[in-house]
């Protein structure tokens, strides 16, 4: 502390130079207590700034652990539900709602979480005007606010905060906090379309590939079909041929041998004694035994060969497979043309016993169908029949305690007028029987139990579609396990009706 006196010399007085001292004691405290208030107020400063640290910290945490609660799951639902709950939880708020647009702007409440005694949103509803408000930023008395969610630069719809119980001046923090959920929301929202229509391509791909199989294993059994059918019919038409011819002919050696007959009795009648040489030739043949046994042998010659045309009339039935248009026709002609290819299984092999094949045909009249895939059903079904009945009787053979099957195999063939002009058909075997978690599958494409090689699981398949969408019809399997196996079908008697 400097006191001058500029214009000339001057004595201080000893009470000046004290007062002076006092005065200069006195402003050294004050500057101190400055200096003592400068750093208080830069503690409370560093303090403060601390503390905003921490809370901002301790805001980034929760967020991050909303943020991970939401990423938890890739279901929007369940996404919804989170991030409502959290938000409401995290904020104080009394209602936190997601609100999603569509393309033209109208939209719904798809979330929200609410307190008590509240009512939720979830309904359409028409969104107000102030929900878009320009330029509004920082804090301001209103009860809601709303932060965008977006996918990319598209407005996916908006995630709102509700303090519905009175106003609310909102904090920055607050805003930026939901903001960063927001946007979080879109990246999750983004991530779970993007998942559902990952999935649904997936199944899409699958059920393709699935079909693409069915298709081009279905193709192939139709071929192997059209196969056999092709093959059939030639055999049928290389056998006709000839056994037309000699049936044609037996007629004739049946009348010309009666003739000669005929000619012999007369010829004995007027010469009883004849020479020598014809005596001796006629021993030698013995006569006598052969014009008894010739007409014999040529009636079984006529029965042996109309055998042959009623197998041949039963090929060309089975092997209908070019008939691309319905017709009405005997069901049972194609039941006994199938019986008939299937009939080398029908017969005893080995130590197997014959399989009996029982039929209690009704009267039906004719039914409009197409005939060619109607016998590839039976030629499936009765197939299948044979092939449960052998298995059936080799574990009973390899396990004769565990397997009380039935001694006698049997297939049974039933057919009767139902209701509403319709056909059921049953083919019912003795077999093992299907166990219930297996029957419910048995129609299922590729589906099968035969070990592999010995089926391509398509052709119950393959009945089902013949008898269900071809033939507008019902097919079911009836099955108990130990007790045999029985599949019904039903197809109205005419397609038109």
């Amino acid at each position: 502390l400097c006191i001058h006196q500029c214009s000339g010399p001057r004595n201080w007085e000893p009470s000046e130079i004290e007062f002076t001292s006092q005065i200069a004691e006195q402003l050294g405290v004050a500057l101190k207590q400055e200096e003592y208030l400068d750093q208080v107020k830069q503690q409370v400063a560093q303090l403060a700034t601390l503390k905003e640290r921490e809370k901002a910290a301790e805001r980034q945490k929760t967020l991050a652990k909303t943020v991970e609660k939401i990423r938890q799951s890739l279901d929007l639902d369940i996404i919804f539900k989170t991030t409502t709950q959290e938000v409401r939880q995290l904020l104080k708020v009394e209602r936190v709602a997601i609100y999603r647009f569509y393309s033209d702007w109208r939209g719904e409440f798809v979330a929200d979480s609410i307190v008590d005694d509240w009512t939720p949103l979830l309904k359409p509803q028409p969104i107000e005007s102030t929900f878009l408000p320009a330029g509004r930023q920082g804090p301001y008395p209103r009860n809601e606010t709303f932060v965008p969610i977006l996918q990319g630069e598209k407005l996916w719809g908006l995630l709102v905060a509700y303090q519905n119980s009175q106003p609310r001046y909102w904090q920055d923090e607050e805003i930026n906090l939901l903001a960063q959920v927001g946007v979080q929301l879109g990246i999750a929202i983004q991530q779970a379309e993007l998942l559902e229509q990952t999935q649904r391509q997936k199944e899409e791909l699958t059920q393709a590939l699935k079909e693409l199989q069915q298709t081009q294993a279905q193709l192939i059994h139709g071929e192997k079909m059209a196969g056999l059918g092709q093959l059939v019919a030639g055999v049928a038409h290389e056998i006709n041929n000839p056994v037309n011819f000699i049936y044609g002919n037996l007629t004739h050696v049946t009348e010309y041998s009666h003739h000669l007959l005929e000619a012999l009795n007369l010829y004995r009648q007027h010469y009883p004694d004849p020479v020598a040489k014809i005596q001796a030739q006629a021993a030698d043949v013995d006569l006598d035994y052969i014009a008894e046994d010739l007409p014999k042998i040529l009636d079984s010659m006529h029965v042996g060969a109309e055998r042959i045309r009623s197998l041949v009339l039963s090929l060309r039935t089975f092997s209908r497979l070019d008939e691309a248009q319905m017709k009405s026709v005997d069901i049972h002609e194609g039941i006994e043309s199938t019986l008939l290819i299937l009939g080398h299984l029908l017969k005893a092999k080995g130590e197997r016993p014959a399989i009996k094949v029982v039929k209690e045909y009704g009267k039906l009249p004719a039914v409009e169908c197409y005939p060619a895939q109607l016998n590839q059903v039976f030629m499936n079904l009765i197939s299948n029949s044979i092939d449960a009945i052998e298995e059936s009787l080799l574990m009973r053979h390899l396990s004769p305690k565990e397997h009380t099957i039935n001694k006698d195999p049997q297939i049974s063939i039933r057919t009767q007028l139902v209701a509403e002009k319709r056909v059921k058909i049953q083919i019912a075997d003795n077999g093992l029987g299907i166990p219930e978690a297996l029957r419910v599958k048995v129609f299922n494409p590729f589906f099968t139990t035969k070990d592999i090689g010995k089926g391509t699981g398509l052709g119950l398949s393959i009945s089902y579609q013949i008898v269900v969408e071809k033939h507008r019809g019902q097919i079911k399997c009836i099955s108990q396990e130990g007790k045999g196996t029985e599949f019904w079908l039903e197809i109205p008697v005419k397609q038109s009706e």
